[in-house]
């Protein structure tokens, strides 16, 4: 029972690089105790955030049939 990727919408894609995009940002800021880099990844899981409220309520209703 393999998992189908292709039936994953873009809403999952967009999530995905925004939390890979974050855990680097993240790396970096614990690695060079920036305060920037540590606002800017404050910044991004808050939108993260917005998209998982608004992508995870829409879940299976715009799916192609």
């Amino acid at each position: 029972m393999a998992i189908d990727i292709s039936k994953f919408g873009e809403g999952f894609w967009v999530t995905m690089a925004f939390m890979i995009l974050t855990a680097i940002i993240l790396c970096v800021a614990m690695i060079t105790q920036s305060e920037i880099a540590g606002s800017v990844v404050t910044a991004i899981i808050t939108v993260l955030g917005m998209i998982a409220a608004f992508w995870f309520p829409t879940r299976g209703q715009t799916a192609a049939k």
